[in-house]
């Protein structure tokens, strides 16, 4: 029934998503070539020419895209003004000082397995006036969760044979009173819904060698913490009660491990927060061994690949990933439950909660397709499919999971990104929206 469901909706979402692309593609059609955007010093932003706007032309695949100029016109002025007003500006957080060195933001979350947080981040660059860039944010959730997280690297800390060193120490620590757990394998229903406590802690460092241009070789070493538990205390479905002790290894006990391994990857993505072409080829290695504990040692692969594509049109982008990861316990050992390989909303399987699916092995695929509307707001139609499996013995080509959706992003002085999706796979709609702050 619930596989029956996801392909009407997927058929549902194919044909919204064709009537949209084709729409969007016969206005830019009959477009005059737009330049892309270059970063302009805020001083200049108010004074600063627009960019010319698609003539759509009266076709009836284009009238979603007519309905779309005049919902987010408001979306698009707000944008501007904000642009404009040194006070808007400092009252939203964007930018705190001219040289974009220096900056505070506001932090905003809806969605991430259907829950709420707001919260406040700082960036600097050119850090004790070097190439150091320092990040942190702290987000609080409505049921008192919380995420903070802190970063400095530099990209070139020093040369060697005429190639750069780069540099990153990192912590991230989360305290997540209901996390999802619905089972194990992909076949999972909705209904078995239950969730835990999870509290991570997770800090260390990794250096990058430039082998060649654009191909860099990153090893690591982290320290990975973290204790299930039953969470808030008044679950009506805990993971305790609903799944038996062989599903949930680790449950209830503090497991610490030594991550170390190796990043291997491929960038030549222009550097802008709104790729148009370029890609990420990636491949990392993991080698989780315990601290403290036996039983639960293991190794995990990940390969992602990533393409942009310019269309017909500068702001024409299509957007392709597709993503693998492979877990291997070691010893004998067992991976604990909540460190299974994931596809949910942030996987991205945009259509399902966060935690749906987990084992010990997951496959993704995304297109994205993104097209202008105003000149700081574009739209989306994206299809994503996936499944997890466990192991690559256990792989086949069947029980994949369909979702589609479409959206909106908006840019703010060339470095403000607010991604706002909808997306459903049969299971209910998933409203997703966060904000991406990028110097």
């Amino acid at each position: 029934m619930g596989l029956e469901v996801g392909r009407r909706w997927g058929l549902r979402s194919i044909l919204i998503g064709c009537a949209l692309i084709l729409g969007a593609g016969k206005v830019a059609a009959q477009s005059p070539p737009m330049p892309t955007p270059v970063p302009t010093p805020l001083a200049e932003t108010a004074t600063q020419a627009k960019l010319p706007e698609p003539r759509p032309e009266i076709f009836p695949l284009a009238i979603p895209y007519y309905v779309l100029k005049g919902v987010t016109y408001p979306v698009s002025k707000l944008a501007h003004v904000i642009e404009k007003n040194k006070y808007s500006r400092r009252s939203v957080g964007l930018v705190i000082n001219k040289d974009r060195n220096f900056s505070v933001y506001p932090i905003l979350t809806v969605g991430d397995g259907r829950k709420f947080g707001g919260g406040l981040g700082i960036s600097a660059i050119n850090l004790f006036h070097q190439p150091y860039v320092l990040k942190t944010d702290f987000i609080l959730y409505q049921d008192l969760d919380q995420r903070a997280s802190f970063s400095i690297s530099n990209d070139a800390a020093f040369r060697v044979f005429d190639r750069n060193f780069s540099f990153e120490f990192l912590s991230t620590w989360y305290k997540d009173g209901d996390e999802d757990f619905f089972g194990i394998g992909p076949d999972t229903s909705e209904s078995n819904k239950s969730e835990f406590g999870l509290q991570r802690f997770v800090i260390g460092t990794r250096f990058g060698f430039e082998l060649i241009h654009n191909l860099s070789l990153s090893p690591r070493i982290f320290f990975d913490t973290a204790l299930s538990n039953n969470g808030h205390a008044d679950f009506p479905d805990s993971v305790e009660a609903n799944f038996p002790p062989s599903e949930l290894a680790g449950f209830g006990r503090t497991i610490s491990y030594l991550d170390f391994g190796f990043r291997l990857a491929h960038d030549d993505r222009d550097p802008d927060i709104n790729p148009r072409h370029g890609g990420l080829r990636e491949l990392t290695f993991h080698r989780f061994m315990g601290v403290g504990q036996k039983g639960f040692d293991y190794f995990q692969w990940d390969v992602d690949v990533e393409q942009y594509f310019q269309l017909w049109h500068p702001r024409l982008v299509l957007w392709l990933h597709n993503g693998w990861t492979f877990q291997k316990e070691s010893g004998g050992s067992q991976i604990p439950f909540y460190r299974l390989a994931e596809l949910d909303v942030n996987s991205p399987l945009r259509g399902f909660d966060k935690g749906r699916f987990r084992d010990r092995g997951s496959v993704v695929f995304n297109v994205e397709f993104r097209y202008p509307i105003w000149d700081n707001v574009d739209g989306t139609v994206f299809f994503d499919t996936g499944r997890v499996f466990d192991g690559i013995s256990n792989f086949a080509f069947k029980d994949f999971k369909l979702t589609g959706g479409g959206g909106l992003r908006v840019t703010v002085n060339e470095f403000y990104l607010f991604k706002l999706e909808v997306a459903t796979g049969g299971e209910g709609v998933n409203v997703i929206f966060r904000a991406v702050q990028n110097l």
